[in-house]
């Protein structure tokens, strides 16, 4: 992930550091020198980062040397935030001076390299394919090879160069350069007599389809459970062998389920298989991840991760933390671009697009290479779900950078960034938690009430030890009240309290969290929005559920960057503050579950960037 990644973080820290004012870092005694280093030498290292990216794969040293460069870029970017957020000068002067210290030995370290500057040119290898294929190795898929060839047969009307693209399955061709499929077509034209053939094109991107077909893409769908059982036992046995092992093939059924009609990975896991007759062999590969089984790897992953290899490396990040979500969880996209936003993932767009709009770029990009599958709209985007072996795959692309901590995984790498909890049989804090620093995300997913103290230990440690969070989620948390200690998050952007119905008010430290980009609290039950949440002038997302009759006009003036506002289950509520015009950035305005509120007010038609009004069980309204 690191060989990835690295080329992507150098530009966004000396991003970060060209927008730092030069009247800010006067301001801080040595800071200005100090920074000016720190850009100079990663500017330097930035330079031979990609040719070190091609020689690290040859060379052990190297590969752990990028590793520590990773830490230390990490490092230069919550040093450049801890200066954004106003900490105390004397505290962050002494920082700069300390992380430049340990990018120049590095960069003295890799002089010994013999790395040469370069461009991003980067080779991505593709398995070596024929078009051979025996016909008694074909499972299934007759309605797809009658529609297929009703395809071929139909007269090319009007179309000098037909294509017909077959996307779900294959690897054949991934550029999506379009000039580069005009210049093709354009050779193929002027040899001539092209219209009486047809040209089929496998890909798993819907966007190289879009570019290249003359007529609409044909989806392949899943394969159904039982021919991928037919090839599973094709693959896993000799002819007949399957009837002596009616145990094994009882196991062989829960594999394949696991498989979610992949015929590919079906056919790799009954290979995998062939000949092994110890259940144990069996289960081992029904309980664990695939690509830890002994010899799955050379089969496997070039399956699984040629989509992700030609992902660009901003995309590569985004995807891979998506592994700290729970297997066969339902995405909501507005939820994700958020956390991607909180992390600094996002990168700025040259059209000047707003956050949400370059995050829904990147799950477009996600779509069309069939990394996620869209299940339905709603108001704020749409719900997608990820495949388990694609989980799988965020899983072990994100291993040095995320961690998902159950009951058997007590161990924690000391560099990880980001967390995730997710175990209702933890037994204890892992005490490796204790050696971390500089966490920055934090999920802790639904656990039963019967894990409440350990969640309360757990969260009142990250609390305290993890000061450069970004993102904390607690999701349906029994928590009754948050640690005071949250404001000293001045880092923290995205904060989910949805469903932590047990907490009656918010600590008074809470008007310190002045990052605050998102913040969740569906379900809260709170009397009335603190005083505090005027502090809060970074918000771009607010979900809240109160108890009052009324909501203060004075916070609307101080959320000037607010895109989106949801009141949920607003009992009392009867009226919105007439000054709805204050909120000059609101996208999208979504009222579920307030019975008593009775009109909208006038200044609603001052918001002319509004494009959302969603209304839900909210008798009484009169529009």
């Amino acid at each position: 992930m690191a060989e990835s990644f690295l080329f992507n973080i150098a530009e966004r820290v000396l991003e970060k550091i060209a927008h730092l004012s030069v009247e800010e870092a006067r301001l801080a005694f040595n800071f200005e020198s100090h920074l000016r280093k720190l850009k100079e030498t990663l500017s330097r290292i930035k330079a031979v980062l990609l040719d070190a990216e091609r020689q690290q794969h040859q060379n052990e040293k190297l590969r752990l040397s990028m590793w520590k460069l990773r830490d230390i870029f990490y490092d230069a970017e919550d040093v450049i935030d801890d200066f954004k957020c106003e900490a105390l000068r004397k505290q962050v002067v002494n920082h700069p001076n300390i992380t430049f210290k340990r990018l120049n030995e590095l960069a003295i370290e890799w002089d010994n390299f013999n790395l040469g500057q370069g461009t991003d040119n980067r080779h991505v290898f593709n398995r070596e394919t024929h078009s051979f294929v025996n016909s008694k190795d074909v499972i299934g898929r007759d309605v797809d090879k009658e529609n297929i060839v009703d395809l071929l047969m139909k007269p090319s009307e009007g179309l000098d160069v037909p294509v017909i693209p077959i996307v779900g399955i294959g690897d054949d061709v991934w550029n999506e350069n379009q000039a580069r499929w005009i210049e093709l077509r354009d050779l193929l034209r002027s040899m001539g007599g092209l219209s009486q053939s047809k040209i089929i094109v496998t890909t798993r991107s819907l966007k190289v389809a879009s570019i290249m077909s003359s007529i609409s893409p044909y989806e392949l769908k899943v394969l159904p459970h039982e021919d991928c059982l037919i090839l599973f036992t094709k693959w896993a046995f000799n002819d007949g062998d399957d009837r002596k092992y009616p145990n094994l093939m009882r196991i062989g059924e829960e594999i394949v389920k696991k498989c979610k009609g992949v015929p590919s990975v079906v056919r790799t896991l009954g290979s995998l298989l062939f000949l092994k007759t110890d259940e144990f062999d069996w289960i081992s590969v029904r309980d664990n991840e695939i690509w830890k089984l002994e010899h799955a790897e050379n089969e496997i992953l070039p399956v699984l991760k040629l989509s992700y290899n030609h992902l660009p490396s901003h995309l590569q990040r985004c995807f891979a933390v998506m592994s700290l979500y729970k297997k066969d969880s339902i995405y909501y996209s507005d939820k994700v671009i958020q956390f991607w936003m909180a992390n600094g993932l996002l990168e700025h767009s040259k059209q000047k697009q707003e956050w949400v709009d370059v995050g829904g770029r990147y799950l477009n990009e996600l779509l069309s290479r069939c990394l996620i599958q869209k299940e339905t709209d709603y108001a704020l985007g749409f719900t997608f779900k990820m495949h388990d072996l694609i989980h799988d795959l965020a899983l072990d692309v994100s291993q040095k950078e995320c961690k998902t901590v159950n009951s058997q995984s007590y161990v924690i790498d000391e560099n990880v960034r980001h967390l995730s909890f997710c175990d209702d049989k933890l037994l204890k804090v892992p005490q490796d938690l204790k050696k971390l620093k500089n966490v920055r995300t934090v999920f802790v997913h639904e656990l039963s009430t019967e894990s409440k103290t350990i969640h309360e230990s757990i969260i009142n440690l990250c609390v305290s030890k993890f000061k450069y969070l970004r993102a904390l989620h607690l999701r349906c948390s029994p928590l009754t009240a948050l640690p005071n200690l949250i404001g000293t998050l001045k880092h923290l952007r995205d904060l989910d309290l949805t469903g932590c119905r047990n907490i009656q008010k918010l600590p008074s430290s809470f008007y310190k969290l002045r990052s605050l980009q998102t913040l969740r609290m569906y379900g809260i039950p709170l009397m009335q929005l603190p005083v505090s949440m005027e502090s809060l002038i970074e918000l771009r997302y607010l979900e809240i559920t109160i108890k009052a009759k009324h909501v203060k006009e004075t916070w609307l003036q101080c959320w000037a960057f607010l895109q989106y506002l949801g009141l949920f289950e607003c009992d009392n509520l009867e009226c919105l503050p007439e000054g709805m015009q204050y909120l000059t950035s609101l996208r999208r305005l979504v009222l579920f579950g307030c019975p008593n509120l009775v009109s909208l007010p006038r200044s609603l038609k001052h918001l002319t960037k509004l494009e959302v009004l969603r209304i839900s069980c909210c008798e009484k309204i009169n529009l």
